[in-house]
């Protein structure tokens, strides 16, 4: 197997700015049923600007070509980072998000569930407490 060369890589989304500036996909699903495919991705600014700021979920017929359809804030999450998450697709049919993000009141980081029938179905405000470092 050939070694990654970045060079011969495709950037699908690019980053907003110059220096400190990035976007991230972690999370990446092929959905038969509807044939897009859909990645998870989150901006980063600078830390004196911010960090972990928006996370977005973006959809393809052809795994190159992507088109945001949802996204959100970490004011949303009440957090000062949003951070890695999880994209899928249950049994039942629903697209769940798994977010981590830094928890203001307990300073931890957390997951929240967001759920919904399609990705831009996600809402932002359905976001409830998943995991809780240290219980829950």
């Amino acid at each position: 197997m050939p070694l990654f060369d970045p060079e011969e890589g495709t950037t699908v989304i690019e980053p907003p700015g110059g220096a400190g500036y990035w976007v991230g996909q972690c999370s990446a699903i092929f959905d038969p049923e509807g044939g897009m495919f859909y990645i998870y991705y989150r901006t980063r600014k600078p830390i004196s600007e911010g960090r972990g700021e928006l996370c977005s979920v973006a959809r393809s017929a052809d795994g190159v070509n992507f088109e945001t359809v949802w996204c959100s804030t970490k004011k949303h999450f009440n957090s000062e980072s949003i951070e890695s998450a999880s994209l899928l697709k249950s049994l039942e049919g629903k697209f769940r998000l798994y977010v981590s993000y830094v928890n203001q009141s307990s300073r931890k980081w957390d997951i929240a569930l967001l759920e919904g029938d399609s990705p831009w179905g996600l809402r932002s405000g359905t976001a409830a407490g998943c995991v809780e470092r240290g219980g829950r």
